[in-house]
């Protein structure tokens, strides 16, 4: 809470922040508790002191440790997501804003004596944020199917000679499969050396547009008398 407890608007904004918190969904309110529940059985286990009554410097590298423990042990990314939303509603609450702690970030202030004072939301701070979204790219990886090893030249020559002795295949097979073979094994190379499917030609060759323009041209004004000549083969029309 930005008011300090002495203006007179600080009740009326603590009664807004409560109304804000009752309106959260109770089983999402249930989830979130569970997950609490586990992480503070997590920092008694490693000697350190409850988290959700106190802050302590050391937070969120607590956090970074239990988000990996959760990772590792867990396939889905959900359980890590739903602990930082747990910890981010609980340090938003009322009573955790009281003295002025900002919601939104994580500080670490000192005072005149050197004494280190932690503030604010350990949820957001710089460390967990950039963990999550290394752990979410990492996810993604895993999920995206793998490639397939792509045809070495050796396999290619390999293919082609099988072709060539295997009876079963004529000559138009041969052709096409040993074309599409190429081909494949060029579209590889051109993954790793940026080649244009231009660049790849296969002896084929196609009338540009202005050929076909010029020819269709050249039989729409075709005379009648080279019609009939070209009907009449070996026949002089005058």
């Amino acid at each position: 809470m930005d008011l300090p407890a002495t203006s007179r608007l600080y009740n009326e904004a603590l009664a807004a922040a409560k109304f804000a918190n009752q309106s959260l969904e109770a089983r999402t309110r249930v989830d979130y508790t569970g997950s609490l529940r586990r992480f503070v059985e997590f920092c008694k286990q490693e000697g350190y002191s409850n988290p959700i009554q106190q802050r302590f410097v050391e937070l969120p590298g607590v956090v970074a440790a239990y988000i990996n423990r959760i990772a590792t042990t867990n396939p889905s990314q959900w359980p890590v997501e739903k602990l930082r939303a747990a910890l981010s509603w609980h340090y938003t609450m009322p009573e955790m804003l009281v003295g002025g702690h900002p919601h939104d970030r994580w500080a670490v202030e000192t005072t005149a004596d050197g004494q280190a004072v932690p503030r604010g939301n350990p949820a957001r701070s710089a460390a967990i944020t950039q963990i999550l979204a290394s752990l979410s790219k990492a996810k993604r990886r895993e999920r995206t199917p793998k490639r397939a090893s792509p045809m070495s030249l050796s396999m290619l020559f390999k293919l082609i000679a099988f072709l060539q002795d295997y009876t079963m295949f004529n000559k138009t097979m041969r052709l096409w499969f040993s074309a599409v073979c190429s081909l494949c094994f060029l579209w590889n190379v051109s993954n790793q050396l940026l080649m244009k499917k231009g660049d790849i030609q296969l002896g084929l060759q196609r009338k540009s547009r202005r050929q076909i323009t010029t020819s269709s041209k050249a039989d729409v004004f075709a005379s009648p008398a080279t019609e009939r000549r070209g009907s009449c083969p070996g026949r002089d029309v005058r």
